[in-house]
C-alpha cells in the first residue's frame, strides 16, 4: 500500500507556484444592532450618506494611486466623480507606505466618529471590512522592508507584462493613458530598485539564487526586443477601439514599439544590472524566522495573505490532520481498487476541450453553485512568460461595464490531464463565478477592489475539488484525484510553515517528501526554492480552501437535513470577499435565520 500511494504522488506532483496609524480593533459585530435597510431613521440616513461619502472617498484614493488598477477597474471613472487621472504607477518605497499609512488612520478616526447602530445591515458589513483592513495597514509598518516586490511567481516583473497586455482600450483616450503609463516605468523600477538597496542595508535582501531567477526571468522577456509580444499584440488589442483610421493605428502600433524597446526594455535591463551588483554578501540564508521579527512577520503576512486568524502552530497541526485523512481515504480507494491506476495517468474527463469544459462546467454547477451567465475568452500564455506566469489566470473585469472575460492558461505547466480542474478553479465555479455573482450584488465598488486573495483564491480551490464530483470521470477515481490534490497543497504548505516559522532546511524538506513518496532531486529543489521565494503563497490557496471546508461542515451540523450546499455556497458569494472571523460572524446570523425558516 505504501508503494502504491508513493507511486500516486509522484505520478501527480505538480509545483503549485499559481497563479494584492493608530492601530485600533474593529468592533464586535455582536455589538451592534444594525437596522434593516428599509427602516433607516433621519439619524440612520445621515449616518448612511457620511458613510457612503467616506467609501466613495476611499474607493477613488485606491484607484487614483495606480493607473493600471484604475484602468482594469472603471471604463468610466467620470461617473465615480473621478476626473483628474494623471498617468502613474505609484511609488514603491518605505516612506510612501508610512505617509499612506497616515491616511488610513485619518479613515480610522472618521469611521470611529459614523453612528454604526444607525447603519444598514449591508453598510455595517462594509464597514467591519473596511475598519479591519484599515487597521492591518497599519500593522505592516515595522515589516515593510520585509516586504520582497521582486518574488518570482507574484512580484511585479512578471506581473507588469501580463497586466499591461490586458490593458483595456475603452478609447482613444485610453490609448494615450497606455503610454503615459509606460513612460512612468523607468521611474517606478527606480523606485524598487532603490527600495531593495535599502533591504540591502537592513540585511534583508534577497538569496542570490532568488536574484538569479529574477535576472533570467527578465532576460527572458527582454530576449529579442523587436518580437517582444507587447509589441505583436498591440494591434489586436487596439482594434475593438471605434473611429481609429488605418493611419492612427498605424502611428499607434509604431509608437508602442518605440515605447517597448526604448523605454520598458531598457527598465528591465536596469533592473538587471541593479540585482547583478546587489547580490553576494547576503548575510542570512533560509525562510522568514531566521532575520529579525522574522516570525513575527510571517504570522503577519500568513494573516493577510489567508485571511485567517489561525496561528502558524495551529495551521500546522490543521494540514497534518487534513493530510492524515487524505492519505486514509487515497489507501482505502486503492485497496478497494488495486487496478485503479489504469485509469489516473490519462483521467478521462466529461470534456478536453477549453470551451467545452467551461460550457460543461457551467451546465452542470447550476444545481449547487449560483451560475450567471457572461461572456468569456480563453487566451494561452505567451512563449516568452511561460516559465514566469502560474498555471492559468482569471484577469477581474471592470466594475462598470459588461467585458468579456479573459482567462489565460499556460501550456507549459497546465497539460490535457489537468484542464478540466485547472478552468474549474479559474472559471466556473471558480473565480468567474465568485467575481460575477458578488458583483451581481451591487456593493459599494470599494468592496471590489480591496484586495481579499485568501477568500478569492480558496473559493476557488475550495471550487476545483468539489469539481471532480461533477468531472465525469469513476467516482472512485474523482475522488483520489481530489484527495491526492488536497494532499499535495497540505505538503507544499506544511514545508511553508517549516521554512518559514520553524527554520527547516533541505534536509528537513527532504525528509517530509522522501516520506511522502517524493524523491527526485530536481522536484525536491523546486519545491524547496519555489516555497522559500514565496512565503504564504500556498496557504493562500489551501488554508484559506480549509477554512471554507469547515464553514460548510458547521452549516451542515447546524441545520442537518434542512442544509442545502447551493443556499450555502449563495451566501458565501454574495456576502463577498472579507476576513474569515467576519464571515464566520456572518455565518451564524445566516444559520440563525435558516433555522428560524424551517
Amino acid at each position: 500500500m505504501r508503494r502504491h500511494l508513493t507511486r500516486l504522488l509522484c505520478l501527480f506532483l505538480t509545483i503549485f507556484l499559481i497563479a494584492g496609524c493608530g492601530g485600533k480593533n474593529t468592533p464586535p459585530v455582536n455589538d451592534i444592532s444594525p437596522v434593516s435597510d428599509s427602516a433607516l431613521s433621519a439619524d440612520g440616513e445621515s449616518a448612511a450618506a457620511e458613510f457612503k461619502a467616506l467609501c466613495d472617498e476611499l474607493f477613488s484614493h485606491m484607484l487614483l494611486s495606480d493607473s493600471i488598477t484604475l484602468n482594469y477597474s472603471l471604463s468610466d471613472p467620470s461617473v465615480y466623480g473621478i476626473t483628474k487621472t494623471p498617468a502613474t504607477l505609484g511609488e514603491y518605497s518605505e516612506e510612501s507606505v508610512l505617509v499612506e499609512n497616515i491616511y488610513y488612520e485619518n479613515i480610522l478616526t472618521r469611521l470611529n466618529n459614523i453612528d454604526k447602530n444607525s447603519l444598514s445591515e449591508k453598510d455595517c458589513l462594509t464597514y467591519d471590512i473596511i475598519y479591519k483592513t484599515l487597521s492591518q495597514y497599519a500593522r505592516s509598518e515595522d515589516y515593510v522592508l520585509y516586504e520582497e516586490p521582486l518574488s518570482p511567481i507574484s512580484g511585479i516583473q512578471a506581473k507588469l507584462p501580463v497586466l499591461l497586455a490586458e490593458y483595456h482600450f475603452y478609447n482613444i483616450e485610453a490609448i494615450e493613458k497606455y503610454f503615459d503609463i509606460i513612460e512612468c516605468i523607468p521611474g517606478y523600477i527606480n523606485n524598487i530598485i532603490e527600495f531593495e538597496q535599502k533591504k540591502k542595508e537592513a540585511g534583508l535582501f534577497m538569496s542570490d539564487s532568488q536574484a538569479d531567477e529574477i535576472i533570467k526571468q527578465c532576460m527572458d522577456f527582454i530576449y529579442s526586443p523587436d518580437n517582444n509580444y507587447l509589441i505583436k499584440i498591440f494591434k489586436d488589442n487596439i482594434s475593438a477601439v471605434e473611429g481609429l483610421t488605418e493611419e492612427q493605428v498605424k502611428n499607434y502600433c509604431a509608437q508602442n514599439k518605440k515605447l517597448v524597446i526604448e523605454t520598458l526594455i531598457p527598465s528591465y535591463k536596469t533592473l538587471i544590472n541593479s540585482l547583478s551588483e546587489l547580490k553576494g554578501g547576503t548575510s542570512v540564508s533560509g525562510g522568514l524566522c531566521h532575520f529579525p521579527k522574522g516570525k513575527e512577520y510571517y504570522t503577519a503576512l500568513v494573516h493577510s495573505q489567508t485571511g485567517s486568524e489561525k496561528s502558524p502552530k495551529e495551521i500546522y497541526s490543521l494540514l497534518e490532520s487534513t493530510l492524515a485523512s487524505c492519505q486514509k481515504n487515497m489507501a482505502r480507494i486503492v485497496s478497494a481498487n488495486p487496478d485503479i491506476y489504469d485509469n489516473i495517468s490519462n483521467p478521462a474527463f466529461a470534456e478536453s476541450e477549453p470551451d467545452a469544459i467551461m460550457q460543461y462546467l457551467i451546465a452542470n454547477t447550476g444545481n449547487t453553485f449560483p451560475a450567471p451567465a457572461n461572456k468569456y475568452t480563453i487566451k494561452y500564455v505567451h512563449p516568452s512568460l511561460e516559465n514566469t506566469l502560474s498555471p492559468a489566470m482569471y484577469i477581474t473585469p471592470p466594475i462598470d461595464c459588461e467585458t468579456a472575460d479573459s482567462i489565460y492558461i499556460n501550456r507549459a505547466s497546465t497539460g490535457d490531464s489537468s484542464l478540466f480542474p485547472t478552468l474549474a478553479h479559474e472559471g466556473y465555479p471558480g473565480h468567474m463565478c465568485q467575481t460575477r455573482t458578488f458583483m451581481a450584488t451591487s456593493p459599494h465598488p470599494v468592496r471590489l477592489i480591496l484586495d481579499f486573495g485568501g477568500y478569492c483564491e480558496g473559493w476557488a480551490t475550495y471550487a476545483e475539488l468539489l469539481s471532480y464530483d461533477i468531472s465525469g470521470l469513476d467516482s472512485n477515481v474523482a475522488e483520489l484525484l481530489k484527495n491526492n490534490k488536497l494532499a499535495i497543497l497540505c505538503i507544499y504548505c506544511l514545508i511553508d510553515v517549516g521554512i518559514h516559522y520553524y527554520g527547516w532546511d533541505m534536509s528537513d524538506v527532504c525528509k517530509l517528501l522522501n516520506d511522502n513518496g517524493i524523491t527526485d532531486a530536481s522536484d525536491i529543489e523546486e519545491i524547496y526554492s519555489g516555497v522559500l521565494y514565496e512565503p504564504a503563497l500556498y496557504l493562500k490557496y489551501t488554508l484559506s480552501c480549509l477554512e471554507f471546508m469547515s464553514m460548510k461542515e458547521r452549516s451542515a451540523k447546524a441545520l442537518g437535513s434542512s442544509f442545502s450546499a447551493y443556499k450555502f455556497h449563495e451566501f458565501i458569494l454574495t456576502t463577498g470577499p472579507a476576513w474569515f472571523d467576519i464571515l464566520n460572524e456572518q455565518l451564524d446570523i445566516w444559520i440563525k435565520q435558516c433555522l428560524s425558516d424551517t
